[in-house]
């Protein structure tokens, strides 16, 4: 398969990828049938699943609906979680894919072609740029990273290494937001010197508030990977 063809799978499948919390999101990261076909299972782009709690099953769902991808890994610090859901993949996939807590194993694998980052946010940019050093084609999951310094580096390193870095953020093709844009570009808005961004969703609980011990079956060190290693508190 042609280096074409897989920049022709990313940039139009792998968007719905993280807009697929709905079953029409799903069923949308096929691509165009006149631009890939199915493929065989030697020709199918290998792809990593950093981080499965939550949006990471997303990514799968995605991946195991389109013909010509297959879930060579599936990344977790933790066992429990990274386990179930490579097992999960199996069943559906007819192989199983390997699990492993550290990504850099999954990254050493030449069959491996596509990284998809739906990691805690802290590893978005740490992780895209490892994947794309080691010739990885990355989808990250928004925030795309912690500052702007971290997110040039993202863009630095997929110019010098060239590789595709998608970003998930699903409001470019949005009209109203497009609107908006045109007029904070066209000026009559002025000078913008502070932003502010709220976003109010409904959350279970994380639990009591006091310091935890981390389980057994959770890699902390690898969970926090750029992050200070603290007592787990809330």
């Amino acid at each position: 398969m042609s280096y074409q063809s897989r920049r022709q799978f990313l940039e139009n499948s792998m968007l719905a990828t993280a807009a697929a919390w709905s079953s029409a999101a799903v069923s949308a990261t096929a691509a165009p049938k006149n631009e890939i076909n199915p493929a065989a299972p030697n020709e199918k782009l290998g792809v990593a699943v950093l981080g499965i709690h939550g949006q990471g099953k997303v990514h799968c769902e995605s991946f195991l609906n389109n013909p010509v991808t297959e879930i060579l890994y599936i990344c977790d610090p933790d066992q429990q979680l990274g386990q179930a859901q490579a097992d999960a993949v199996g069943e559906r996939q007819g192989r199983k894919p390997k699990f492993v807590r550290d990504m850099r194993r999954a990254f050493d694998d030449p069959s491996l072609d596509i990284v998809s980052i739906a990691t805690p946010n802290h590893w978005h940019a740490l992780a895209g740029i490892w994947a794309m050093q080691a010739g990885k084609d990355v989808y990250v999951e928004k925030p795309c990273s912690h500052d702007v310094r971290e997110g040039r580096s993202l863009v630095a390193a997929a110019r010098r290494h060239n590789r595709i870095c998608q970003h998930g953020t699903q409001d470019r093709e949005h009209v109203g937001i497009r609107q908006a844009m045109n007029y904070l570009h066209s000026g009559q808005l002025g000078d913008v010197r502070l932003a502010c961004g709220l976003c109010y969703d409904p959350r279970d609980s994380v639990g009591p508030i006091g310091n935890h011990s981390v389980p057994s079956h959770i890699d902390y060190n690898l969970w926090c990977g750029p992050a200070p290693m603290r007592q787990v508190t809330r």
